[in-house]
């Protein structure tokens, strides 16, 4: 989240919407990864890790979609660069 929209919380940030965010990017990493790169395997063992992950991501963003923190952090996504060159 960019400091400038952090620093519109009246606290900190909730420690599941932080883990949710971190674990969503690495999520979307390996996404990406299958999609496009043709060589890359993924063993059984870490496809189920990465169904796990995905289960507790959704189990944290659950405990914190109705605050103040995930309206603020689903902004910071949606407008992107726009916020991104403003933070700085």
């Amino acid at each position: 989240m960019p400091p400038s929209l952090a620093a519109a919380l009246k606290g900190p940030i909730p420690v599941d919407l932080r883990e949710a965010a971190e674990t969503f990017i690495e999520l979307q990493e390996a996404r990406h990864e299958a999609d496009y790169n043709l060589s890359r395997r993924f063993a059984r063992a870490e496809v189920k890790k990465l169904i796990a992950d995905t289960r507790g991501t959704l189990l944290r963003w659950s405990n914190v979609n109705a605050s103040e923190a995930a309206r603020l952090y689903l902004a910071a996504l949606l407008t992107g660069e726009r916020l991104r060159r403003r933070a700085f």
